[in-house]
């Protein structure tokens, strides 16, 4: 198994009490920065680590002053990880008697931000064209992505692009196209891009290594791609379809096998969590499948969202009212998807 090296991340801080001018706050941080950095590099700090940990120390400096300056991605109003994604689609009224943003699981990040709280270190929470993901900086990939497809959007606009690049929007770095290369494992799309393409932007997105997992051969190329058009198949028989897909992340990053020069993680199971309106009824159901065989029927790994939730830790569909969220998601009935 290989040895994970924790990588130096930055931190962002959201306190507001003394307002500067943006131009003259972004000068002062590019000079503290760079004559933090170049005093820990003498001081025999590896450039990269040097670079991170000068940025942690002048947050910390930006805090006790109160300066307001324009990095406001990490300091997330307490609604906008789910109206970050309601201009898709959310705003075609897919079911207007369903909550904005439904598709986005608590975790602790999302937690933090409905709470108006510091998003927690290692997680990172970025909205792009058609899916919102959030970043696990310890295993270098995310532990959600979620996303809602209507009909139309099934509509080919976009070919698949295959420009595998790593996700500028990761403040610590994303894995990279070169942690895969003569790995033994795929660069498994999470959001497909199949689902993405009905525009080129949002094709260009899902091929973001942050959208990326390492996933057996057999497996992304088999039952993994077979779940992936199962799911195509359930939005033209519902017309819209609430999607969460991702790897298990159940232990502690650096008790999987790694991968590449940012040790990305190599995960044992991915789910996929998927809600349905049918008529007047919310319908839901959730596969876990493990990372190393093409065996069966997608059924045979069909859970309810409850057992998906035991097993990820996350809490889906939590915006539902509690009566309808609790009926759709304690059982799950194939005669509903058949």
């Amino acid at each position: 198994m290989a040895t994970r090296k924790r990588k130096a991340r930055k931190t962002s801080r959201g306190k507001k009490n003394r307002k500067i001018k943006k131009g003259e706050g972004l000068f002062l941080l590019v000079i503290l920065l760079v004559i933090s950095a170049a005093f820990l590099y003498l001081s025999g700090v590896r450039p990269k680590a040097a670079f991170n940990t000068a940025s942690s120390s002048i947050n910390e400096i930006i805090q006790a002053v109160g300066s307001e300056l324009p990095f406001d991605e990490q300091r997330t109003s307490p609604t906008s990880a789910r109206s970050a994604v309601a201009d898709k689609s959310d705003s075609e009224a897919v079911a207007p008697d369903l909550p904005i943003g439904l598709q986005i699981p608590r975790c602790k990040g999302t937690a933090a931000i409905d709470a108006g709280r510091e998003m927690p270190t290692g997680h990172e929470i970025h909205t792009y064209e058609g899916f919102t993901l959030c970043y696990r900086e310890e295993y270098e990939q995310a532990e959600w992505v979620a996303y809602c497809i209507t009909e139309a959007e099934l509509v080919k606009e976009a070919e698949r692009s295959n420009e595998f690049h790593a996700d500028t929007k990761i403040s610590t770095g994303s894995a990279t196209p070169e942690d895969y290369s003569r790995s033994g494992y795929d660069r498994g799309h999470l959001a497909p891009a199949a689902d993405m393409a009905f525009s080129k932007a949002a094709m260009r997105d899902s091929f973001n290594m942050s959208n990326m997992s390492p996933q057996a051969p057999q497996f992304n190329r088999g039952i993994w791609k077979n779940l992936e058009e199962q799911v195509r198949k359930w939005v033209h028989t519902f017309g819209a379809l609430y999607v969460v897909s991702c790897p298990v992340l159940d232990k502690d990053a650096y008790s999987y096998k790694a991968i590449g020069k940012n040790q990305v993680a190599v995960p044992e199971y991915y789910y996929k969590v998927l809600m349905a309106k049918s008529g007047e009824r919310i319908i839901a159901v959730a596969f876990i499948l493990p990372n190393d065989k093409d065996k069966g029927s997608i059924w045979d790994y069909a859970v309810s969202v409850d057992e998906a939730e035991e097993k990820t830790g996350l809490d889906f569909f939590y915006l539902l009212d509690d009566a309808r969220e609790k009926a759709a998601e304690k059982a799950f009935s194939p005669l509903d998807w058949n």
